[in-house]
C-alpha cells in the first residue's frame, strides 16, 4: 500500500492541475488572476500557478481523505494484506537536493518485500543514484509559495488541528 504522508500536498497539487473540479480551490496568478493552464503548467516552468483554496471545503476533504486512509488501512492490515503502507515521499525522496537515499532504499525495499522480493539494497542504491532526477529536484518550499491565499487556509487548519501538514 502506497500513501501520501502530506494530504495538503496531493490537494493543492489537484487544485492547480484542475483534477478537483473547482471542488476545494482553483488555479491562479500569483497575483490573484484565473489561471486555466491546469495540468499543462507542468510542461512551463517558466509560469508560477497557485492554487486558491476554499478552506473549509479542504479542511473537510482533508479530514474526510485521513479518516478514509486510516480506516483503509486498519482494515488492510487487520486482513494481513499490508504490514505497513509506503509513503510516495519517502520512494522519491532520493529525488530532491537534500537527498535521503537510505529512507528512498528503505521505502523501495518494502514495496520488494510486499511483492515477496528479497531486496538487495546496493542493487536498489545503484538504480536510484543512476536515476536522471537523482538529488537534482528542490526540496518542497513553503505552502505559502503555492498558495495565494495561505492565512485563511493556514488559520482552518490550525483551528481543525490539521496544521502538521503545513510547511511554513
Amino acid at each position: 500500500l502506497v500513501l501520501r504522508r502530506n494530504l495538503l500536498d496531493w490537494n493543492i497539487c489537484r487544485v492547480r492541475d484542475c483534477f478537483d473540479g473547482g471542488a476545494e480551490g482553483h488555479p491562479v496568478t500569483p497575483d490573484g488572476k484565473e489561471d486555466k493552464a491546469c495540468i499543462a503548467r507542468r510542461k512551463n516552468h517558466n509560469v508560477t500557478t497557485m492554487a486558491y483554496v476554499d478552506s473549509p471545503r479542504l479542511v473537510r476533504k482533508l479530514k474526510n481523505d485521513a479518516a478514509f486512509r486510516s480506516d483503509m488501512v486498519e482494515k488492510l492490515t487487520t486482513a494481513g494484506i499490508v504490514s505497513e503502507p509506503v509513503y510516495v515521499e519517502d520512494l522519491l525522496s532520493f529525488e530532491l537536493a537534500s537527498a535521503d537515499i537510505n529512507k528512498s532504499i528503505d521505502a523501495w525495499a518494502g514495496i520488494l518485500r510486499s511483492w515477496d522480493v528479497e531486496p538487495d539494497p546496493e542493487i536498489i542504491r545503484k538504480v536510484l543514484q543512476e536515476t536522471p532526477t537523482a538529488g537534482k529536484l528542490p526540496d518542497p518550499g513553503s505552502h505559502s509559495q503555492v498558495v495565494y491565499n495561505i492565512h485563511h487556509l493556514t488559520e482552518a487548519l490550525r483551528e481543525s488541528h490539521l496544521d502538521a501538514y503545513l510547511r511554513a
